[in-house]
């Protein structure tokens, strides 16, 4: 949702975490910079495609090596699984290897299916900011499971969304503070 509302307004993501490097038209601050931002001095912002441009790849490449590389949600798939001649775990493990690996690739290459491709298919889409509802959150479980595993759904639901005007006011204020000169 945070990619989504950045996107959608023009604004940046001040966080914590690099797959937000990875989402269409995301823009991207480190939190690391934030004693800077409240400073007023300039930082870094970066994209998936300036993150492209750096790194020597074709956009697309970016999605791919998350993919390849791993994400929260393939982070579990090794070089085996993908079955790619070339690729080893070596080469996933280490992000310089993987770049020199992906820039020798066509620029529109997409990791090939592997056996648990939902993983994939679920990165690309929410890297793109496409629709999800493919991938319906957990079903629901029935709370005293046979196998005494604890349930899958929430026992509240609970709504953190700021109202948009709170929104649209962080974002004005990040954008002074990105703007002002330092």
């Amino acid at each position: 949702r945070i990619a989504i509302d950045a996107a959608r307004r023009g604004g940046y993501v001040l966080a914590d975490d690099s797959d937000f490097l990875c989402f269409k038209d995301v823009q991207y601050v480190a939190l690391e910079h934030i004693d800077r931002l409240a400073a007023g001095k300039s930082v870094a912002v970066w994209s998936r495609k300036s993150l492209a441009a750096a790194l020597g790849l074709a956009e697309p490449l970016v999605v791919e090596a998350a993919i390849v590389a791993g994400n929260d949600f393939t982070s579990h798939l090794t070089a085996t699984d993908w079955e790619v001649e070339g690729l080893t775990d070596a080469i996933k493990r280490s992000p310089e290897r993987l770049v020199d690996w992906l820039a020798e690739m066509d620029g529109a290459w997409r990791a090939p299916p592997v056996a648990d491709n939902a993983c994939v298919e679920f990165t690309r889409a929410l890297y793109e900011l496409e629709d999800l509802s493919r991938w319906p959150l957990d079903p629901h479980v029935d709370r005293h499971a046979q196998d005494g595993s604890p349930p899958r759904e929430l026992a509240a639901h609970l709504n953190i969304r700021a109202p948009p005007e709170a929104l649209d006011h962080l974002v004005d204020q990040l954008r002074r503070h990105l703007q002002a000169p330092g």
